[in-house]
């Protein structure tokens, strides 16, 4: 008489843990919720850097730079009590793009995109470059893009999502 042995292997957790990342992949949008506000961090840093994924931004023309020393000096509260201008003044002399198109930036949340839009003609010259005004050609300057360091963030919070699903987990905000 021989005995044969039996073994039971029960698989309805491996089945839940497949659903559930399932179902978290096809819905993405707690990951995207952690994303936005670091997405916008990187966005304002780019601003503040004066740079795109290609390098450093071209200047403004002399023709613009005079216009706004023009209207710094115009007003006293640019000014030391010494009679200096103040270093506050003399940076916005030197900046290209106001944060301004950032601020009003709008981020619109699906199951499987973020989409972050700046809204306004101002916005795509700027971001792409052409003609403006009476003709006059404004280079790009390219400010809406994803650093190496945003998008290994957002790597990383997709995997932190379906790892929570997998786990039965909610994700942390």
């Amino acid at each position: 008489m021989s005995v044969s042995p039996t073994v039971t292997v029960d698989l309805s957790e491996l089945d839940a843990a497949i659903k559930r990342a399932e179902k978290a992949g096809i819905d993405m949008r707690p990951a995207w919720r952690t994303l936005r506000s670091p997405f916008r961090k990187d966005q304002g840093a780019h601003m503040k850097a004066q740079q795109g994924p290609r390098g450093k931004w071209p200047g403004l023309a002399a023709a613009t730079r005079e216009k706004r020393m023009k209207q710094l000096t115009s007003n006293r509260k640019n000014f030391t009590r010494k009679g200096k201008l103040k270093k506050s003044a003399k940076r916005s002399v030197g900046r290209v793009l106001s944060r301004r198109l950032l601020s009003r930036a709008k981020v619109k949340i699906y199951r499987r995109a973020m989409l972050i839009r700046t809204p306004g003609a101002a916005a795509a010259v700027h971001q792409t470059g052409g003609p403006v005004g009476r003709g006059q050609q404004v280079p790009a300057r390219t400010f809406m893009w994803v650093s190496d360091e945003m998008a290994r963030k957002g790597a990383a919070a997709l995997a932190d999502h379906l790892r929570a699903a997998w786990h039965g987990r909610k994700l942390a905000a």
